[in-house]
Formats: C-alpha cells, structure tokens, sequence
C-alpha cells in the first residue's frame, strides 16, 4: 500500500485521525520527534559575562540598603539571569545561580529544599553557614557543597557585610516537578563559629573515612572544600628540572594532543616521565587509576622482535588466531608484510608495529615521540589511519605539520621554558 507524505497537507482520513487524536489529548510522534529529539542540543542559552565589582558586588550593596532579610523573601539574593531564557531567572537551562549579600550580625533564617544548592565564596569571611546544626565557615575562594533537604541557615557574625555565589539546581527540579520546601526557626539554632566544622573533623583527611560511618552517603558528608586546600594543590604543579617552567594541565581519555616546541625544551623528558621513567622534576604528575602508559620512540631498538613476523608475533604475543592477527595488522597497513622478519620491514612498517603491539597489549596512552620522523608519506598515512581507530589516549611530540593536523589540542614549549595550551598548531 502506498505511504501518505506526512510532511504534505494531511489527507481526509488522515485529518480526521488527528482530529479523534487531539478530542483524546494525544500526540502523533511522527509529527513531534524534531522536537523531541534534535540531533544536537539546541540551547536557548546564550554566553554571558556579569561583571563583580563593576555590577554585582555595587547592586548586591544597594540591596543591603533597601531590602531586609527575613520570611517571605528568605534570602537577599539576586539571580543571574540569562539574555537567552526570556527573563527566568537561571544562568543556565538547569542552574539557577545569584549573589546573596548578609549585612553586618544579620541571619538568614533556616529552611530546607528539595534542590541541591553549592556556596562559592568570593571575597570576605565572617558568616557561618549552619547545616543540620553544623557551623560552617565561609572565607574567601572557598567552595562549599549541599545536597538537598538539609535544614540550612546563616549568621554574619562580623561587622562588616559579605557576600557570596550561591547555586541551586531549581530550573532542573522545577521542570521535574520535584520541589519540596519548608520553613525553619527565622534564627541559626547555634552562634558558635568554629575555626573547622564537624563535618570537616571527620571527612576532611585525604584519602581517610570515619569507622563510624563506613556504609554509602547519598552526598559528600564534606561541606566545605577549603580554598587553601585548592591553593596547595595547585602549587603542586609540574616542573621538570633545568628544562622547564612549572605548568598545569589535564588530558582525558580519547583526546589526541600534539607536543609541540623546539628541540631540548624538555618535550621527550615529559613522555619519558608519563611513562614512568625516572626524570628529575618537581611537582607531580598523575595518571588515572585505569590508565596504562606505553611509550614509542624511533630511537628505541627491539631486539625481541629480530627474525619474526609480524603474523607470529601478534599470535603468539597476544594469543591471536590468524585472522585475528591479519585483520589487526591490516589497520595499520601491514597484512602485505605479516610474514616477513621484522629486521627487513622498512622503518615505516616497524614504527607501525610498534604501537600497534603497545595498543594489543593493553595500553590507553600512547605516548609517542616523533612516530612519523623518516616515513614516508604512504607510511605516515598508514600510522594515521590506524591511529583513527584507537580508542585510547595518544600524546604525540612532533614537528610533522601534516600529521599535526589530526591532533585536536596542543601543548607548546616554549624556548622561555614556558608551556601553554594552543587552539591550533604553532610552529615558529
């Protein structure tokens, strides 16, 4: 039978099925699943700037001024709101965020929500927020947590005002019909001000948990993240010795980052040490609990692989059938060599089995160190094309402008001793 064009004027038989479809508060999909399910996101959101001191800090001053705190209003707080959502008040589609401003020996008076709410403090010190009858400092750069429907209220104990960033996931439970709230006492059920809240005498030692509470918490017990605590760890930065500045960066899993930089400005010292290599270097430098480093430079000599092929080594090696093995070759471009001995493979083919050994046996960043220095155009594109199918991590030092292209970030060491991130790739 024929099929209707859904996207034409509707047939009479077809009006009328939307019409019984509406009298019964239904929805066809086929007419809604644009909607529904865009292949992409499609945010009204836009990108924003609100200036502190030039716009929040002066208006959250005035507010002080005019508006009290107290039931009804509960919070002197004023919403960031985004140009794009059409006046609601949220900074993003699922994050409400504001500046909430307490005047010198003033309360916020105690309440509880369903919505997961976070403090950042951004200049100041002098209140306490107090969690389930936990006082807990607020000082400047730090970032406190808290899960939802916890009895929470503040006290400026100070005599000058504060002010700070509060966050809260209301658009979210909003939209979820999931909101709950209650009033409290319209005062803190303590004054106290400790220098370290309970919470933090028990839960702020790394790597350390109370006996008392070893089952799972439906949130962090932490409540407040200590800026001083950031501060160390960011000191902690890595430096390797006499070749470069101290520098701080992440890689996560999957991303291809070139390295780029003239030569004896530390780039292979910094694979050697991802890979466990001993390098002179303060700081520190961290791998991921699942992460498996496997480290490839042409300068590197196997003689474990003299007089075998490529097909016996993948099958003895990695316990791979034949087909296996040749299929796995052939995403490097090597089934027309699997069974030649490896010491007449040309230098592009044994570069090429290299990594592939080092992703075969289990490695999730490959660090390789000029892989492309010596091929030759075929060879390099047959490195590249089977570097397209790894799953894994690939940090790559080199000065290959073609095979840079591939590469989606790229660190650059400069002659200075500097190290910085780049959009694009930089050569001079």
């Amino acid at each position: 039978m024929a099929i209707e064009n859904l996207m034409s004027a509707p047939s009479a038989g077809l009006a009328e099925l939307y019409d019984g479809f509406r009298q019964e508060h239904l929805v066809a999909l086929w007419t809604e699943i644009g909607d529904l399910m865009p292949a992409s996101p499609r945010s009204r959101a836009v990108p924003h700037l609100w200036r502190w001191r030039e716009g929040l800090l002066p208006m959250a001053r005035r507010a002080g001024e005019l508006v009290p705190v107290g039931r009804g209003g509960e919070r002197r707080a004023i919403a960031l709101a985004n140009p794009g959502l059409a006046g609601a008040p949220f900074a993003t589609p699922t994050l409400w965020a504001a500046i909430q401003y307490l005047n010198p020996r003033e309360d916020a008076p105690v309440h509880r929500h369903t919505q997961n709410a976070f403090r950042f403090v951004v200049e100041g010190e002098g209140v306490w927020t107090v969690v389930n009858g936990d006082p807990v400092a607020m000082r400047r750069g730090d970032f406190l947590p808290q899960a939802g429907w916890n009895w929470h209220g503040h006290h400026n104990v100070s005599d000058n005002p504060m002010a700070w960033i509060d966050g809260l996931d209301i658009p979210f439970q909003h939209y979820a019909d999931s909101t709950f709230f209650e009033p409290g006492p319209d005062e803190v059920d303590t004054r106290d001000a400790p220098p370290r809240s309970r919470s933090e005498r028990l839960w702020g030692h790394p790597g350390l948990r109370p006996l008392t509470h070893l089952g799972p918490a439906p949130a962090t017990p932490l409540l407040a993240y200590r800026w001083e605590h950031t501060d160390r760890a960011l000191a902690e930065q890595l430096e390797l010795s006499g070749l470069m500045r101290p520098f701080d960066q992440e890689v996560w899993y999957g991303e291809r980052v070139a390295v780029l930089g003239s030569n004896g400005s530390g780039k292979s010292h910094f694979l050697r040490l991802l890979a466990g290599d001993e390098v002179a270097h303060e700081g520190v430098a961290r791998l991921g609990a699942r992460v498996v480093p496997g480290m490839f430079a042409q300068t590197h000599a196997r003689p474990d692989l003299a007089g075998r092929a490529p097909a016996e080594i993948l099958m003895t090696e990695h316990a791979l059938l034949i087909n296996e093995a040749m299929s796995a070759l052939s995403r490097y471009e090597l089934q027309s060599c699997a069974r030649q001995p490896f010491g007449t493979l040309s230098g592009g083919q044994q570069a090429r089995l290299q990594i592939l050994l080092l992703e075969l046996a289990g490695s999730t960043l490959l660090l390789l160190d000029e892989p492309t220095d010596n091929l030759d155009l075929p060879s390099a594109e047959a490195l590249q094309q089977g570097l397209e199918s790894y799953q894994g991590t690939v940090l790559a030092v080199t000065h290959d402008r073609w095979f840079a292209r591939s590469f989606e970030r790229f660190l650059l060491f400069m002659p200075d001793g500097s190290v910085r991130e780049t959009t694009k790739p930089i050569w001079d």
